[in-house]
């Protein structure tokens, strides 16, 4: 039974009733951040119709055979994505990149990309400069092949990749310059011109584990919470946890097994949510009052 308790501004709705009861919601997971956006790597552009791009060559290198005309960035929790965008006639027999890259912890990166109708392919290796040169190191403190990470556009003047970003160090923000071939070269693009652009990566949701039994990341369900940011999700493993739990920010609790994860109120509310967007799937309550919410938005279904 949804009932309500207080007035104002502190009133709050509760839910109570049998003292075991279960829950079962869908699933959202809330994105708080523009450019943490799912980018398919297939030459289709439509995932990236809400990136602005990080850097724009108004003027145009009409003279160079390959001319960057725009490039974006994005990330999801565990890849790097880049979309560039060349103003002149490609190549028949494909498109291809270089990409410097410094992250915040100073280290130097070099990025090649390619791609054509049939096959591409993306390297990373350590580079000896971000504005100098696209240029990788000899011998190379790193070397990586990356298979099904580059793809080029229907009309061919888009090329489109990836990186992971564990490969990286886990970034926070990285300094980037665009390149289509060695400044030796008397056919070369640039973006930008002069120095560099600076892409501040969004936030990444972590899921985090809670098993009463180890081994989790956690023991019990309000230490994760505590632990958590926005977005994050918790995965509570099945058994029985004897908690009240608050919740002032939108995370989302999916327990293992409604029928095997049990939370066991001791006569309390369960769960006490202030905050928006707490999404709660999969569990079983019992010995409680189930929910007690302040300011919280969350959509409940119960099931005997």
């Amino acid at each position: 039974m949804l009932g309500r308790r207080g007035e104002g501004e502190n009133e709050e709705d509760i839910i109570s009733g049998n003292d075991v009861f279960a829950l079962f919601f869908n699933v959202s997971i809330f994105s708080i951040t523009a450019n943490a956006v799912p980018i398919s790597i297939d030459g289709d552009l439509t995932d990236w119709e809400s990136i602005n791009p990080i850097v724009v060559d108004t003027i145009g290198d009409p003279g160079y055979y390959v001319d960057i005309a725009s490039a974006c960035v994005a990330n999801d929790t565990e890849n790097l994505f880049f979309r560039v965008d060349y103003a002149n006639n490609t190549p028949p027999w494909g498109l291809w990149l270089n990409v410097t890259l410094r992250t915040n912890n100073g280290s130097l990166y070099l990025v090649i990309a390619a791609a054509a109708a049939q096959e591409s392919f993306v390297h990373l290796t350590s580079a000896t400069s971000l504005t100098e040169d696209c240029m990788g190191t000899y011998p190379p403190t790193l070397a990586i092949d990356y298979d099904d990470r580059a793809a080029i556009s229907s009309d061919s003047k888009s090329l489109e990749f990836s990186v992971p970003l564990a490969d990286l160090g886990d970034p926070t923000s990285i300094d980037i310059v665009f390149w289509t071939d060695r400044p030796t070269s008397t056919q070369y693009d640039k973006a930008p011109d002069t120095g560099f652009v600076t892409y501040n990566l969004s936030p990444h949701s972590r899921i985090w584990i809670v098993d009463d039994d180890g081994p989790g990341d956690f023991s019990t369900i309000q230490e994760a919470v505590n632990a958590s940011n926005s977005g994050d999700t918790i995965l509570v493993r099945a058994g029985t946890y004897h908690e009240n739990v608050v919740v002032s920010k939108p995370v989302s609790l999916i327990g293992e097994s409604r029928e095997t994860t049990i939370i066991d109120g001791n006569g309390g509310d369960v769960f006490y949510v202030a905050g928006d967007n707490v999404t709660v799937s999969d569990f079983t309550i019992q010995s409680g009052r189930g929910f007690a919410f302040m300011v919280g938005i969350i959509s409940l279904v119960t099931a005997s």
